[in-house]
């Protein structure tokens, strides 16, 4: 998204991580992103998410961010959380 604005309509992000240490800021209005972290997560930092939750938020995309009482492992927590999100999105607008 970051890199090639326009290619995806939207992401949920489960447990990544910052991805580019200073990546350009492209208008990622209308795009919306899902940022899953893990309250334990021992490899991935709080600090990294709140930095991963500015980077699309600063170029204009809409953010949710949960932090899940998990690690950095998929829990059972995400699929209903991604499937709760995906309801939100007027997916059929931007086909």
């Amino acid at each position: 998204m970051l890199l090639r604005p326009g290619t995806l309509a939207g992401a949920a992000l489960l447990r990544a991580m910052v991805p580019l240490s200073d990546p350009s800021r492209p208008d990622l209005s209308g795009v919306s992103v899902l940022i899953a972290s893990g309250k334990f997560d021992t490899i991935v930092p709080a600090s990294n998410y709140a930095k991963q939750a500015a980077m699309p938020s600063e170029a204009g995309a809409e953010v949710s961010h949960r932090a899940l009482p998990v690690g950095h492992q998929l829990s059972g927590f995400d699929p209903p959380l991604v499937r709760d999100w995906l309801s939100t999105l007027n997916l059929k607008s931007r086909v």
